[in-house]
């Protein structure tokens, strides 16, 4: 079977754009020998953004060959080569298209071939990026991408058997593994320091000082590392010694200040620092507290994009529109303001998106069909497992205390891209019931309209319309204090229920 290769190319953000690229645009080819691909498909959009780009296309020619000559104005950015997703891939129905290369940057001028070939052709196939192929590349600009390889490889390294910090249970020192990976990883980039721009050693530098598993794993296993020395003093002494030795081995790396507010995994990981102190400080989620520590501590676009951070995370809370004027007043960064603007969409009193999505039988629902109710939306995908907790846990009990109450709805929004997948689990009763209103994407996944107006991209995503159509509360985190019990819930439901029948009566 031959499935399409998508080759996405996502711009980073050009907030900096240096001078010295005179060029406009760049030029890829792919040689795929062995993978025999129908076709490639090319998409630029902003690494930050929550917007889908544009997307071309280029039939193979003879021996697997693709061509792209890509005119833009931007001096740099990373680009992924995707497949779509192959019949039977166990998420098909969540991700039409699969990496096979990740993030690898370009920069105005660049000529480069990339020669993809399969691991172990005699084998079945992982669908996972690193295992499955080989890769080369060659022409003006290649170095960048062997870089990028490089420094996988060293992230890579086994650090043997003993368990981070977190999860230290004996009387010796505490140990942080992410560290020995981390000194790995800037022995590779110095060899190559000479034969990258400057711009892409400073943002790799800055990705360096972010080592680890995953930025949001690690600082949710430290949270679970701090919780299991409760009444135990002389361990959590040696939690937080280990925990400040392995910050300050981070952050002791020297980076260009000018870069750091480009590079998204250095503000997603000093976010994640920030908020974890104020969690040791506090013993809460404190979104006020990150809030301040960013305003006293940063200034300019790094402040202001992780004054982002904190409105992005705390979605949930109950003063998120308090928060969004008090960072929308502060920020002065171009991108900020942006994404602030898009964000808008999900504050309380703004215009609930007006959807029109088909039911199980094809028939078309709006939302002005439902005015006069409030609705409790949730936006799910087959395979979620946290879409399957949050259901079974806090939305179907909530539903059963709320059945005599005609005037609150539970609408349940599916993004997955094949109907029969939807349909099947619709009659298991794991995420869903039969006698809920049950709506679709109609094949379009997470690209349907009422996804990309309010940027979802985490599932379960959950919120709450007023009956004259506005919006309540929008809860991206599952977490949020709405969402603790069912109970809870169904009291938020019938207080908004309520407050709304009084307002339309006025």
């Amino acid at each position: 079977m031959h499935y399409a290769c998508r080759l996405c190319f996502v711009l980073f953000v050009g907030w900096i754009a240096p001078a010295v690229y005179g060029q406009s645009g760049f030029q890829v080819t792919v040689v795929c020998p062995s993978i025999q691909e129908d076709s490639l498909f090319l998409s630029m959009k902003d690494a930050f953004s929550r917007e889908q780009g544009s997307w071309t296309g280029a039939r193979a020619e003879a021996g697997g060959i693709y061509h792209f000559k890509v005119q833009t104005t931007r001096a740099y950015g990373y680009f992924s080569l995707l497949e779509e997703s192959p019949a039977g891939y166990a998420y098909a129905d969540q991700y039409r298209a699969i990496p096979f290369l990740i993030d690898y940057c370009w920069q105005a001028g660049d000529s480069i071939t990339i020669l993809v070939d399969r691991r172990y052709p005699d084998k079945p196939r992982t669908y996972h990026e690193p295992y499955d192929f080989t890769r080369s590349f060659s022409g003006t600009g290649a170095a960048k991408l062997r870089l990028k390889e490089a420094l996988q490889h060293a992230a890579d390294t086994r650090t043997g058997p003993e368990r981070p910090f977190w999860e230290d249970s004996t009387q010796r020192s505490h140990y942080d593994p992410n560290l020995v990976k981390l000194q790995a990883c800037l022995l590779v980039l110095d060899q190559y320091r000479d034969s990258v721009p400057d711009f892409i050693y400073q943002l790799h530098r800055a990705k360096i000082v972010t080592t680890c598993y995953s930025i949001g794993s690690y600082f949710y296993r430290l949270r679970l590392g701090y919780a299991a020395t409760v009444g135990k003093p002389a361990a959590r002494a040696r939690f937080l010694d280990a925990y400040r030795m392995s910050m300050a081995a981070r952050y002791s790396l020297a980076v260009d200040s000018n870069w750091l507010p480009a590079s998204n995994s250095y503000l997603h990981f000093l976010y994640g620092k920030i908020n974890f102190e104020n969690y040791l400080r506090t013993g809460t989620d404190d979104p006020d507290a990150d809030l301040k520590t960013i305003a006293a501590g940063y200034s300019g676009a790094l402040r202001d994009r992780l004054l982002l951070q904190v409105i992005r995370a705390d979605k949930g809370t109950r003063h998120f529109d308090t928060l969004y004027d008090w960072v929308a007043r502060m920020a002065k960064d171009p991108y900020t303001r942006k994404e602030l603007a898009a964000i808008r969409g999900r504050l309380p009193g703004q215009p609930a998106f007006e959807f029109a999505l088909p039911d199980t039988n094809g028939t078309i629902h709006r939302l002005a069909d439902y005015k006069g109710r409030t609705i409790m939306v949730d936006v799910w995908f087959t395979g979620c497992g946290a879409c399957e907790y949050v259901y079974k846990n806090v939305l179907k009990p909530a539903k059963e205390l709320l059945q005599d109450h005609k005037d609150i709805l539970f609408l349940s929004i599916c993004i997955d891209t094949g109907k029969k997948t939807w349909l099947k689990s619709i009659r298991s009763g794991s995420y869903t019931s039969a006698k809920a209103l049950n709506l679709y994407t109609a094949g379009k996944g997470s690209d349907q309209e009422l996804l990309r107006y309010y940027g979802i991209n985490a599932y379960p995503t959950l919120f709450i319309i007023r009956p004259d159509g506005t919006m309540h509360r929008f809860y991206e985190n599952r977490t949020a204090a709405d969402l603790a019990s069912p109970e809870i819930l169904a009291e938020v439901l019938k207080a908004t229920a309520g407050a709304g029948a009084h307002a339309l009566a006025q």
